[in-house]
Protein backbone atom coordinates (compact mmCIF):
# COMPACT_ATOMS: atom_id res chain seq x y z
CA UNK A 1 0.00 0.00 0.00
CA UNK A 2 1.46 3.35 -1.00
CA UNK A 3 2.35 5.76 1.75
CA UNK A 4 0.31 8.61 0.28
CA UNK A 5 -2.89 6.58 0.71
CA UNK A 6 -2.31 6.51 4.45
CA UNK A 7 -0.74 9.79 5.46
CA UNK A 8 -2.26 12.72 3.64
CA UNK A 9 0.11 15.37 4.94
CA UNK A 10 3.86 14.76 5.47
CA UNK A 11 5.26 17.73 7.46
CA UNK A 12 8.77 16.24 7.53
CA UNK A 13 11.12 17.78 10.11
CA UNK A 14 14.65 18.86 9.26
CA UNK A 15 17.30 17.05 11.35
CA UNK A 16 19.08 19.18 13.92
CA UNK A 17 22.40 18.67 15.67
CA UNK A 18 20.62 16.81 18.46
CA UNK A 19 18.62 14.52 16.15
CA UNK A 20 21.16 13.81 13.40
CA UNK A 21 22.43 10.55 14.95
CA UNK A 22 18.88 9.41 15.67
CA UNK A 23 17.69 9.99 12.10
CA UNK A 24 20.82 8.44 10.66
CA UNK A 25 20.21 5.28 12.70
CA UNK A 26 16.57 5.13 11.66
CA UNK A 27 17.43 5.51 7.98
CA UNK A 28 20.15 2.87 8.28
CA UNK A 29 17.65 0.47 9.85
CA UNK A 30 15.18 1.10 7.02
CA UNK A 31 17.87 0.45 4.43
CA UNK A 32 19.10 -2.80 6.01
CA UNK A 33 15.73 -4.21 7.06
CA UNK A 34 13.15 -2.95 4.54
CA UNK A 35 15.20 -2.30 1.40
CA UNK A 36 17.95 -4.93 1.54
CA UNK A 37 16.16 -7.50 3.74
CA UNK A 38 19.60 -8.19 5.23
CA UNK A 39 18.67 -10.01 8.44
CA UNK A 40 22.26 -11.20 8.86
CA UNK A 41 23.42 -7.57 9.13
CA UNK A 42 21.20 -7.07 12.18
CA UNK A 43 21.41 -10.41 13.99
CA UNK A 44 24.27 -12.56 15.18
CA UNK A 45 24.44 -15.60 17.47
CA UNK A 46 26.30 -15.60 20.77
CA UNK A 47 28.63 -18.62 20.55
CA UNK A 48 28.56 -19.14 24.33
CA UNK A 49 24.83 -19.10 25.10
CA UNK A 50 23.35 -19.62 21.64
CA UNK A 51 21.19 -16.51 22.13
CA UNK A 52 20.39 -14.23 19.19
CA UNK A 53 21.96 -10.78 19.45
CA UNK A 54 20.30 -7.80 17.75
CA UNK A 55 22.30 -4.70 16.78
CA UNK A 56 20.82 -1.42 18.07
CA UNK A 57 21.01 1.30 15.39
CA UNK A 58 19.20 3.99 17.39
CA UNK A 59 18.08 4.42 20.99
CA UNK A 60 14.60 5.37 22.19
CA UNK A 61 15.84 6.27 25.67
CA UNK A 62 18.94 8.28 24.77
CA UNK A 63 21.23 5.58 26.15
CA UNK A 64 21.47 1.84 26.23
CA UNK A 65 23.48 -1.15 25.04
CA UNK A 66 24.85 -1.35 21.48
CA UNK A 67 23.26 -4.79 21.14
CA UNK A 68 20.22 -6.59 22.56
CA UNK A 69 20.16 -10.16 23.81
CA UNK A 70 16.86 -11.61 22.57
CA UNK A 71 15.36 -13.10 25.72
CA UNK A 72 12.88 -15.98 25.62
CA UNK A 73 10.41 -13.47 27.05
CA UNK A 74 10.80 -11.34 23.89
CA UNK A 75 9.80 -14.26 21.69
CA UNK A 76 6.87 -15.13 23.93
CA UNK A 77 5.63 -11.55 24.11
CA UNK A 78 5.67 -11.10 20.33
CA UNK A 79 4.15 -14.52 19.74
CA UNK A 80 1.32 -13.83 22.21
CA UNK A 81 0.86 -10.34 20.73
CA UNK A 82 0.25 -11.86 17.29
CA UNK A 83 -2.15 -14.42 18.77
CA UNK A 84 -4.01 -11.67 20.61
CA UNK A 85 -4.43 -9.64 17.43
CA UNK A 86 -5.84 -12.80 15.86
CA UNK A 87 -8.46 -13.23 18.59
CA UNK A 88 -6.83 -15.17 21.45
CA UNK A 89 -7.56 -13.66 24.87
CA UNK A 90 -5.98 -15.96 27.45
CA UNK A 91 -2.26 -16.60 27.89
CA UNK A 92 -0.73 -18.95 30.46
CA UNK A 93 2.68 -18.24 31.95
CA UNK A 94 5.20 -21.07 31.49
CA UNK A 95 7.35 -21.58 34.57
CA UNK A 96 10.35 -23.64 35.49
CA UNK A 97 10.13 -25.58 38.74
CA UNK A 98 12.51 -23.10 40.41
CA UNK A 99 10.33 -20.13 39.38
CA UNK A 100 7.18 -21.84 40.64
CA UNK A 101 8.90 -22.58 43.95
CA UNK A 102 10.03 -18.98 44.42
CA UNK A 103 6.54 -17.64 43.68
CA UNK A 104 4.92 -20.17 46.05
CA UNK A 105 2.60 -21.60 43.44
CA UNK A 106 0.60 -24.68 44.28
CA UNK A 107 0.67 -27.50 41.74
CA UNK A 108 -2.80 -26.65 40.44
CA UNK A 109 -1.86 -22.99 39.91
CA UNK A 110 0.65 -23.62 37.12
CA UNK A 111 -1.48 -24.31 34.07
CA UNK A 112 1.30 -24.25 31.49
CA UNK A 113 4.69 -25.24 32.74
CA UNK A 114 8.12 -26.53 31.86
CA UNK A 115 8.68 -27.82 35.37
CA UNK A 116 10.46 -30.99 36.33
CA UNK A 117 7.25 -32.61 37.55
CA UNK A 118 5.53 -35.25 35.46
CA UNK A 119 2.06 -33.74 35.34
CA UNK A 120 2.64 -30.01 35.20
CA UNK A 121 1.28 -29.26 31.75
CA UNK A 122 2.73 -28.83 28.27
CA UNK A 123 5.17 -25.96 27.77
CA UNK A 124 4.39 -23.40 25.10
CA UNK A 125 6.92 -23.75 22.30
CA UNK A 126 8.81 -20.63 21.32
CA UNK A 127 10.73 -19.96 18.10
CA UNK A 128 14.40 -20.89 18.04
CA UNK A 129 15.30 -17.77 16.04
CA UNK A 130 13.50 -14.50 15.16
CA UNK A 131 12.89 -15.49 11.53
CA UNK A 132 10.68 -18.39 12.69
CA UNK A 133 8.05 -16.13 14.25
CA UNK A 134 4.77 -16.74 12.42
CA UNK A 135 3.30 -13.50 11.02
CA UNK A 136 1.09 -15.17 8.42
CA UNK A 137 -2.20 -14.72 10.22
CA UNK A 138 -3.29 -11.08 10.08
CA UNK A 139 -6.28 -9.56 11.89
CA UNK A 140 -9.26 -8.54 9.82
CA UNK A 141 -10.97 -5.19 9.94
CA UNK A 142 -13.63 -6.35 12.41
CA UNK A 143 -11.20 -7.82 14.96
CA UNK A 144 -11.86 -6.42 18.44
CA UNK A 145 -8.41 -7.09 19.91
CA UNK A 146 -6.59 -3.85 19.18
CA UNK A 147 -4.16 -2.99 21.98
CA UNK A 148 -1.41 -5.18 23.43
CA UNK A 149 0.61 -3.79 26.35
CA UNK A 150 3.86 -5.32 27.60
CA UNK A 151 4.37 -4.24 31.19
CA UNK A 152 6.22 -5.32 34.34
CA UNK A 153 9.05 -4.26 36.63
CA UNK A 154 11.28 -1.32 35.64
CA UNK A 155 14.61 -2.01 33.99
CA UNK A 156 13.87 -5.43 32.45
CA UNK A 157 14.05 -4.46 28.75
CA UNK A 158 10.47 -3.59 27.76
CA UNK A 159 11.63 -0.70 25.53
CA UNK A 160 14.26 -2.95 23.93
CA UNK A 161 11.50 -5.47 23.20
CA UNK A 162 9.64 -2.74 21.30
CA UNK A 163 12.74 -2.15 19.15
CA UNK A 164 12.85 -5.91 18.48
CA UNK A 165 9.20 -5.78 17.30
CA UNK A 166 9.99 -2.83 15.03
CA UNK A 167 12.92 -4.65 13.42
CA UNK A 168 10.86 -7.78 12.77
CA UNK A 169 8.08 -5.76 11.15
CA UNK A 170 10.49 -3.85 8.91
CA UNK A 171 12.16 -7.10 7.82
CA UNK A 172 8.68 -8.14 6.64
CA UNK A 173 8.05 -4.72 5.01
CA UNK A 174 5.08 -3.92 7.20
CA UNK A 175 4.08 -0.28 7.64
CA UNK A 176 4.76 0.80 11.23
CA UNK A 177 4.42 3.94 13.35
CA UNK A 178 6.64 4.50 16.40
CA UNK A 179 6.34 7.08 19.17
CA UNK A 180 8.79 7.57 22.02
CA UNK A 181 8.79 11.39 22.27
CA UNK A 182 5.88 13.70 23.05
CA UNK A 183 6.02 15.76 19.86
CA UNK A 184 6.85 13.31 17.08
CA UNK A 185 5.72 10.09 15.44
CA UNK A 186 8.12 8.15 13.21
CA UNK A 187 6.61 6.32 10.25
CA UNK A 188 8.34 3.53 8.34
CA UNK A 189 7.07 2.85 4.83
CA UNK A 190 8.40 1.73 1.45
CA UNK A 191 10.01 5.11 0.70
CA UNK A 192 11.88 5.43 3.99
CA UNK A 193 11.36 6.71 7.52
CA UNK A 194 9.37 9.93 7.91
CA UNK A 195 9.19 12.12 11.00
CA UNK A 196 5.65 13.39 11.59
CA UNK A 197 4.81 16.33 13.80
CA UNK A 198 1.78 15.35 15.87
CA UNK A 199 0.28 18.84 15.98
CA UNK A 200 -0.17 18.95 12.18
CA UNK A 201 -0.75 15.24 11.56
CA UNK A 202 -3.55 14.20 9.21
CA UNK A 203 -4.45 10.60 8.50
CA UNK A 204 -6.40 8.72 5.93
CA UNK A 205 -7.78 5.24 6.58
CA UNK A 206 -5.53 2.88 8.54
CA UNK A 207 -6.42 -0.81 8.37
CA UNK A 208 -5.53 -3.34 11.12
CA UNK A 209 -2.32 -4.31 9.31
CA UNK A 210 -0.73 -1.05 10.47
CA UNK A 211 0.80 -1.07 13.93
CA UNK A 212 1.44 1.89 16.18
CA UNK A 213 4.32 1.12 18.58
CA UNK A 214 4.49 3.30 21.70
CA UNK A 215 7.18 3.44 24.36
CA UNK A 216 4.98 4.83 27.13
CA UNK A 217 6.97 7.00 29.55
CA UNK A 218 6.55 10.04 31.77
CA UNK A 219 6.14 12.26 28.68
CA UNK A 220 3.70 10.01 26.81
CA UNK A 221 0.58 8.96 28.67
CA UNK A 222 -1.52 8.16 25.60
CA UNK A 223 -1.16 8.05 21.79
CA UNK A 224 -2.26 10.90 19.51
CA UNK A 225 -6.05 11.05 19.54
CA UNK A 226 -6.25 10.89 15.75
CA UNK A 227 -4.78 7.36 15.81
CA UNK A 228 -7.41 6.11 18.26
CA UNK A 229 -10.02 6.92 15.61
CA UNK A 230 -8.36 4.58 13.12
CA UNK A 231 -8.40 0.78 12.99
CA UNK A 232 -4.64 0.35 13.45
CA UNK A 233 -3.24 -1.87 16.19
CA UNK A 234 -1.48 -0.44 19.26
CA UNK A 235 1.52 -2.20 20.81
CA UNK A 236 2.93 -0.58 23.95
CA UNK A 237 5.77 -1.02 26.40
CA UNK A 238 4.84 0.58 29.72
CA UNK A 239 5.29 0.49 33.47
CA UNK A 240 2.43 -0.82 35.61
CA UNK A 241 1.26 2.59 36.79
CA UNK A 242 -2.46 3.15 36.36
CA UNK A 243 -2.01 6.55 34.71
CA UNK A 244 -0.38 4.84 31.72
CA UNK A 245 -3.64 3.07 30.90
CA UNK A 246 -6.41 5.62 31.46
CA UNK A 247 -6.88 6.10 27.71
CA UNK A 248 -7.50 2.38 27.19
CA UNK A 249 -10.84 2.71 28.96
CA UNK A 250 -11.99 5.12 26.26
CA UNK A 251 -11.53 2.58 23.46
CA UNK A 252 -14.37 0.34 22.36
CA UNK A 253 -11.95 -2.45 21.47
CA UNK A 254 -10.23 -5.01 23.73
CA UNK A 255 -6.77 -4.69 25.26
CA UNK A 256 -4.41 -7.05 27.08
CA UNK A 257 -1.73 -6.22 29.66
CA UNK A 258 0.99 -8.86 29.26
CA UNK A 259 3.41 -8.97 32.22
CA UNK A 260 7.05 -9.67 31.36
CA UNK A 261 9.21 -11.65 33.77
CA UNK A 262 12.18 -9.76 35.25
CA UNK A 263 15.58 -10.63 33.87
CA UNK A 264 17.25 -13.64 35.50
CA UNK A 265 20.83 -13.81 36.77
CA UNK A 266 21.83 -16.04 33.84
CA UNK A 267 20.36 -13.53 31.37
CA UNK A 268 22.22 -10.67 33.06
CA UNK A 269 25.50 -12.56 32.66
CA UNK A 270 24.83 -13.05 28.93
CA UNK A 271 23.87 -9.37 28.51
CA UNK A 272 27.03 -8.30 30.30
CA UNK A 273 29.22 -9.36 27.37
CA UNK A 274 27.37 -6.95 25.07
CA UNK A 275 27.50 -3.83 27.24
CA UNK A 276 29.74 -0.90 26.33
CA UNK A 277 31.56 -1.45 29.64
CA UNK A 278 31.79 -5.10 30.69
CA UNK A 279 31.38 -5.72 34.43
CA UNK A 280 33.10 -8.27 36.64
CA UNK A 281 30.80 -11.31 36.75
CA UNK A 282 31.31 -11.98 40.45
CA UNK A 283 30.21 -8.42 41.24
CA UNK A 284 27.13 -8.85 39.06
CA UNK A 285 26.16 -12.09 40.78
CA UNK A 286 26.71 -10.59 44.22
CA UNK A 287 24.56 -7.56 43.35
CA UNK A 288 21.78 -9.77 41.94
CA UNK A 289 21.81 -11.93 45.07
CA UNK A 290 21.48 -8.86 47.28
CA UNK A 291 19.19 -6.53 45.36
CA UNK A 292 17.58 -8.43 42.48
CA UNK A 293 18.48 -9.02 38.86
CA UNK A 294 16.61 -6.26 36.96
CA UNK A 295 19.17 -5.54 34.26
CA UNK A 296 19.11 -1.72 34.28
CA UNK A 297 19.96 -1.39 37.97
CA UNK A 298 22.51 -4.20 37.85
CA UNK A 299 24.54 -2.58 35.07
CA UNK A 300 24.20 0.90 36.55
CA UNK A 301 25.02 0.07 40.15
CA UNK A 302 26.87 -3.26 40.51
CA UNK A 303 30.26 -1.54 40.43
CA UNK A 304 29.43 0.45 43.55
CA UNK A 305 27.01 -1.62 45.67
CA UNK A 306 27.82 0.32 48.86
CA UNK A 307 26.54 3.53 47.28
CA UNK A 308 23.41 1.71 46.11
CA UNK A 309 22.80 0.38 49.62
CA UNK A 310 23.20 3.86 51.13
CA UNK A 311 20.70 5.24 48.61
CA UNK A 312 18.26 2.44 49.36
CA UNK A 313 18.46 2.98 53.12
CA UNK A 314 17.99 6.73 52.71
CA UNK A 315 14.80 6.15 50.73
CA UNK A 316 13.52 3.53 53.19
CA UNK A 317 13.89 6.02 56.05
CA UNK A 318 11.10 8.06 54.47
CA UNK A 319 8.63 5.17 54.76
CA UNK A 320 6.51 3.79 57.56
CA UNK A 321 5.63 0.11 57.83
CA UNK A 322 2.16 0.96 56.58
CA UNK A 323 3.78 2.63 53.55
CA UNK A 324 5.73 -0.58 52.94
CA UNK A 325 2.54 -2.61 53.16
CA UNK A 326 0.92 -0.28 50.62
CA UNK A 327 3.92 -0.58 48.29
CA UNK A 328 3.51 -4.33 48.18
CA UNK A 329 -0.23 -4.19 47.58
CA UNK A 330 0.04 -1.45 44.97
CA UNK A 331 3.08 -2.90 43.22
CA UNK A 332 4.47 -0.33 40.81
CA UNK A 333 1.24 1.72 40.98
CA UNK A 334 2.48 3.51 44.10
CA UNK A 335 2.03 7.17 44.94
CA UNK A 336 4.62 9.53 43.42
CA UNK A 337 6.32 10.14 46.77
CA UNK A 338 7.07 6.41 46.97
CA UNK A 339 7.84 5.63 43.34
CA UNK A 340 11.61 5.84 43.70
CA UNK A 341 11.80 3.30 46.51
CA UNK A 342 9.21 1.00 44.91
CA UNK A 343 11.55 0.52 41.94
CA UNK A 344 14.32 -0.64 44.27
CA UNK A 345 12.28 -2.92 46.53
CA UNK A 346 9.14 -4.18 44.81
CA UNK A 347 9.13 -6.41 41.75
CA UNK A 348 6.28 -7.59 39.53
CA UNK A 349 5.98 -11.08 38.09
CA UNK A 350 3.26 -12.65 35.95
CA UNK A 351 1.07 -15.11 37.80
CA UNK A 352 -0.32 -18.31 36.25
CA UNK A 353 -2.03 -16.01 33.73
CA UNK A 354 0.07 -13.37 31.94
CA UNK A 355 -2.21 -10.53 32.99
CA UNK A 356 -2.20 -11.44 36.70
CA UNK A 357 0.39 -9.38 38.65
CA UNK A 358 2.26 -11.13 41.46
CA UNK A 359 4.21 -8.77 43.70
CA UNK A 360 7.46 -9.56 45.45
CA UNK A 361 10.20 -8.05 47.55
CA UNK A 362 13.10 -8.86 45.23
CA UNK A 363 15.43 -10.81 47.53
CA UNK A 364 15.76 -12.10 51.12
CA UNK A 365 18.70 -9.71 51.54
CA UNK A 366 16.43 -6.75 50.79
CA UNK A 367 14.01 -7.93 53.43
CA UNK A 368 16.90 -8.12 55.91
CA UNK A 369 17.70 -4.46 55.18
CA UNK A 370 14.03 -3.56 55.67
CA UNK A 371 13.87 -5.45 58.98
CA UNK A 372 16.98 -3.65 60.20
CA UNK A 373 15.57 -0.29 59.11
CA UNK A 374 12.37 -0.71 61.13
CA UNK A 375 14.05 -2.60 64.02
CA UNK A 376 11.71 -3.14 67.01
CA UNK A 377 8.71 -1.81 65.11
CA UNK A 378 9.18 -4.62 62.60
CA UNK A 379 9.11 -7.25 65.37
CA UNK A 380 5.86 -5.75 66.66
CA UNK A 381 4.10 -5.82 63.30
CA UNK A 382 5.73 -8.69 61.40
CA UNK A 383 2.92 -11.14 62.23
CA UNK A 384 0.27 -8.76 60.98
CA UNK A 385 2.20 -8.03 57.77
CA UNK A 386 2.71 -11.75 57.19
CA UNK A 387 -0.96 -12.52 57.80
CA UNK A 388 -2.05 -9.70 55.50
CA UNK A 389 0.27 -10.72 52.63
CA UNK A 390 -0.48 -14.42 53.19
CA UNK A 391 -4.20 -13.91 52.61
CA UNK A 392 -3.84 -12.82 48.96
CA UNK A 393 -2.29 -15.06 46.26
CA UNK A 394 -0.68 -12.09 44.48
CA UNK A 395 1.26 -11.06 47.61
CA UNK A 396 2.28 -14.49 48.89
CA UNK A 397 5.90 -13.95 47.84
CA UNK A 398 6.50 -11.16 50.42
CA UNK A 399 4.77 -13.41 52.97
CA UNK A 400 7.14 -16.20 52.01
CA UNK A 401 10.12 -13.88 52.42
CA UNK A 402 8.93 -13.03 55.94
CA UNK A 403 8.35 -16.72 56.75
CA UNK A 404 11.85 -17.67 55.62
CA UNK A 405 13.43 -14.83 57.61
CA UNK A 406 11.55 -15.71 60.80
CA UNK A 407 12.47 -19.38 60.42
CA UNK A 408 16.17 -18.53 60.21
CA UNK A 409 15.89 -16.59 63.47
CA UNK A 410 13.79 -19.26 65.20
CA UNK A 411 15.75 -22.34 64.17
CA UNK A 412 19.18 -20.90 64.95
CA UNK A 413 18.09 -20.33 68.56
CA UNK A 414 17.68 -24.07 68.97
CA UNK A 415 14.67 -26.07 70.10
CA UNK A 416 12.51 -29.08 69.34
CA UNK A 417 9.58 -29.27 66.94
CA UNK A 418 7.05 -31.98 66.22
CA UNK A 419 6.84 -33.08 62.57
CA UNK A 420 4.96 -35.45 60.26
CA UNK A 421 6.95 -38.18 58.56
CA UNK A 422 6.60 -37.99 54.76
CA UNK A 423 6.16 -41.11 52.65
CA UNK A 424 6.27 -41.91 48.94
CA UNK A 425 2.74 -41.49 47.55
CA UNK A 426 3.39 -41.79 43.80
CA UNK A 427 6.16 -42.42 41.33
CA UNK A 428 6.65 -41.23 37.75
CA UNK A 429 9.31 -41.68 35.13
CA UNK A 430 11.53 -39.00 36.67
CA UNK A 431 10.36 -38.26 40.21
CA UNK A 432 9.17 -39.86 43.40
CA UNK A 433 6.49 -37.76 45.14
CA UNK A 434 6.71 -37.64 48.93
CA UNK A 435 3.93 -36.23 51.09
CA UNK A 436 2.42 -36.29 54.57
CA UNK A 437 0.92 -39.65 55.43
CA UNK A 438 -2.58 -38.34 56.16
CA UNK A 439 -4.18 -41.78 56.61
CA UNK A 440 -1.64 -42.98 59.16
CA UNK A 441 0.28 -40.04 60.57
CA UNK A 442 3.63 -40.96 62.03
CA UNK A 443 5.23 -38.37 64.28
CA UNK A 444 8.86 -37.34 64.22
CA UNK A 445 10.79 -34.81 66.29
CA UNK A 446 13.38 -32.38 64.95
CA UNK A 447 15.81 -30.96 67.48
CA UNK A 448 18.48 -28.29 66.92
CA UNK A 449 21.00 -27.19 69.54
CA UNK A 450 24.32 -28.88 70.26
CA UNK A 451 23.89 -30.36 66.79
CA UNK A 452 20.89 -31.77 64.92
CA UNK A 453 18.66 -34.81 65.31
CA UNK A 454 15.56 -36.17 63.58
CA UNK A 455 14.06 -38.91 65.76
CA UNK A 456 10.84 -40.77 66.39
CA UNK A 457 10.83 -39.89 70.11
CA UNK A 458 10.74 -36.54 71.87
CA UNK A 459 13.78 -35.38 73.81
CA UNK A 460 13.63 -33.74 77.23
CA UNK A 461 17.18 -32.37 77.20
CA UNK A 462 17.72 -28.66 76.73
CA UNK A 463 18.81 -26.86 73.56
CA UNK A 464 21.41 -24.18 72.96
CA UNK A 465 21.71 -21.68 70.10
CA UNK A 466 23.64 -22.74 67.03
CA UNK A 467 26.51 -20.77 65.55
CA UNK A 468 25.28 -19.17 62.30
CA UNK A 469 27.53 -19.31 59.24
CA UNK A 470 26.80 -17.37 56.03
CA UNK A 471 28.29 -18.80 52.85
CA UNK A 472 28.34 -18.25 49.10
CA UNK A 473 27.84 -21.01 46.57
CA UNK A 474 31.52 -20.71 45.70
CA UNK A 475 32.10 -22.20 49.16
CA UNK A 476 30.46 -25.44 48.04
CA UNK A 477 33.85 -26.75 47.02
CA UNK A 478 35.25 -26.09 50.46
CA UNK A 479 34.80 -28.18 53.56
CA UNK A 480 32.32 -27.14 56.24
CA UNK A 481 34.27 -28.00 59.36
CA UNK A 482 32.09 -26.78 62.22
CA UNK A 483 28.78 -27.86 63.68
CA UNK A 484 26.29 -25.04 63.13
CA UNK A 485 23.48 -23.43 61.19
CA UNK A 486 24.50 -22.67 57.58
CA UNK A 487 22.61 -20.08 55.54
CA UNK A 488 23.49 -19.16 51.92
CA UNK A 489 24.11 -15.53 51.02
CA UNK A 490 22.22 -15.80 47.75
CA UNK A 491 18.52 -15.80 46.97
CA UNK A 492 16.28 -18.70 47.99
CA UNK A 493 17.94 -21.91 46.86
CA UNK A 494 15.78 -24.38 44.95
CA UNK A 495 16.91 -27.27 47.16
CA UNK A 496 17.14 -25.60 50.56
CA UNK A 497 17.02 -22.33 52.50
CA UNK A 498 19.58 -23.49 55.05
CA UNK A 499 21.05 -26.59 56.65
CA UNK A 500 22.29 -27.70 60.05
CA UNK A 501 25.54 -29.64 60.16
CA UNK A 502 26.28 -31.92 63.11
CA UNK A 503 29.85 -33.08 62.67
CA UNK A 504 29.84 -35.25 65.82
CA UNK A 505 26.76 -37.26 64.82
CA UNK A 506 27.65 -37.12 61.10
CA UNK A 507 24.24 -35.65 60.34
CA UNK A 508 23.13 -33.05 57.81
CA UNK A 509 19.60 -31.64 58.10
CA UNK A 510 18.41 -29.81 54.98
CA UNK A 511 15.77 -27.14 55.66
CA UNK A 512 13.30 -25.82 53.07
CA UNK A 513 10.49 -23.38 53.82
CA UNK A 514 7.43 -22.95 51.64
CA UNK A 515 3.78 -21.92 51.78
CA UNK A 516 2.82 -24.02 48.77
CA UNK A 517 1.29 -27.47 48.73
CA UNK A 518 4.11 -28.58 46.40
CA UNK A 519 7.81 -27.71 46.26
CA UNK A 520 10.12 -29.28 43.70
CA UNK A 521 13.63 -30.22 44.80
CA UNK A 522 16.33 -29.07 42.39
CA UNK A 523 18.46 -31.86 40.90
CA UNK A 524 21.65 -29.78 40.90
CA UNK A 525 21.38 -29.26 44.64
CA UNK A 526 20.86 -32.97 45.17
CA UNK A 527 23.84 -33.76 42.96
CA UNK A 528 25.93 -31.50 45.18
CA UNK A 529 24.71 -33.32 48.29
CA UNK A 530 25.62 -36.65 46.75
CA UNK A 531 29.10 -35.44 45.82
CA UNK A 532 29.88 -33.83 49.16
CA UNK A 533 27.99 -35.67 51.87
CA UNK A 534 26.73 -39.06 50.66
CA UNK A 535 29.85 -40.90 51.76
CA UNK A 536 30.59 -43.21 54.65
CA UNK A 537 28.12 -43.04 57.53
CA UNK A 538 26.85 -39.48 56.99
CA UNK A 539 23.05 -39.23 57.31
CA UNK A 540 21.04 -36.65 55.32
CA UNK A 541 17.54 -35.63 56.43
CA UNK A 542 15.15 -33.27 54.62
CA UNK A 543 12.88 -31.00 56.67
CA UNK A 544 10.11 -29.02 54.97
CA UNK A 545 8.72 -26.22 57.13
CA UNK A 546 5.47 -24.37 56.48
CA UNK A 547 3.31 -22.09 58.55
CA UNK A 548 0.37 -23.80 60.22
CA UNK A 549 -2.02 -22.95 57.36
CA UNK A 550 -0.31 -25.43 55.01
CA UNK A 551 -1.26 -28.77 56.53
CA UNK A 552 0.23 -31.06 53.87
CA UNK A 553 2.90 -30.63 51.23
CA UNK A 554 4.14 -32.68 48.25
CA UNK A 555 7.86 -32.91 47.49
CA UNK A 556 8.88 -34.27 44.05
CA UNK A 557 12.41 -35.66 44.30
CA UNK A 558 14.38 -37.05 41.38
CA UNK A 559 14.45 -40.86 41.45
CA UNK A 560 18.18 -40.65 40.86
CA UNK A 561 18.74 -38.97 44.23
CA UNK A 562 15.77 -39.95 46.42
CA UNK A 563 17.82 -42.66 48.12
CA UNK A 564 20.27 -40.07 49.48
CA UNK A 565 17.76 -38.70 51.99
CA UNK A 566 17.14 -40.96 54.97
CA UNK A 567 14.20 -39.13 56.56
CA UNK A 568 11.80 -36.63 55.06
CA UNK A 569 9.57 -34.76 57.50
CA UNK A 570 7.18 -31.79 57.49
CA UNK A 571 6.91 -29.25 60.32
CA UNK A 572 3.84 -26.99 60.55
CA UNK A 573 5.35 -24.08 62.47
CA UNK A 574 2.88 -22.18 64.63
CA UNK A 575 2.62 -18.39 64.73
CA UNK A 576 3.74 -18.31 68.36
CA UNK A 577 7.09 -19.84 67.38
CA UNK A 578 7.52 -17.63 64.31
CA UNK A 579 6.42 -14.34 65.87
CA UNK A 580 7.04 -14.58 69.63
CA UNK A 581 7.05 -10.81 70.26
CA UNK A 582 4.61 -9.57 67.60
CA UNK A 583 1.45 -7.74 68.48
CA UNK A 584 -1.63 -7.71 66.26
CA UNK A 585 -2.30 -4.30 64.66
CA UNK A 586 -5.04 -5.53 62.35
CA UNK A 587 -4.05 -3.91 59.07
CA UNK A 588 -6.95 -3.88 56.68
CA UNK A 589 -6.48 -6.78 54.25
CA UNK A 590 -6.52 -5.35 50.77
CA UNK A 591 -7.29 -7.46 47.74
CA UNK A 592 -5.00 -7.00 44.75
CA UNK A 593 -7.15 -7.08 41.65
CA UNK A 594 -5.63 -7.73 38.24
CA UNK A 595 -6.35 -5.05 35.66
Amino acid sequence: MAAQNIVVDFPTLVPTDTTADLYQGMNELHNIAWVRQARHKLYSVDPVSGSYILKVLFSMSGSGPPSIVIRDEYYRALQDCLLFMDGTNDFDTPYTADEANCLYFDAEDVRSSSTSGEASGTPTLIPKCPSEIDWKRQPDGDAQNRTFVVTGSPGIGKTLWLYFVLVERLLRRQHTFLQFTKQDVFYWHSNGCTTLEIASLKLGSLDPGYWFLIDSNTAISDPPFIFTLSRCRFVLSASCRDQRFVWLGKLSSSNYKWIMKPTSVSEVLIMNRFQEAVNDENKLISFCDSYGSCARYVFQCARNPKSYKRTLKAKLRKLSIRDLRDLVYNGDQSLPVKEEVSHLVVGIYPGPSRDDPYITIYTPSLLTIIESQFAAEWDDKAWDLFDSFRSTPQTRVPAGRILESRLHQTLAKGGQWEANTMVAVSEGDQNVIFSDNVANRKRAYVKFGRGARVRSKSSTSGSTPLDVHRFSFADFKKSFRETGYYRPLSQTHATYDSFVLDKKRETLVIIQSTMSTQHDVNKKGLAYLEEKWATGSFKIHYVVITDDETKTVRIPISKQYAHLIKKKVHICMGKADLFPVSRRFCFVKLKLVAN
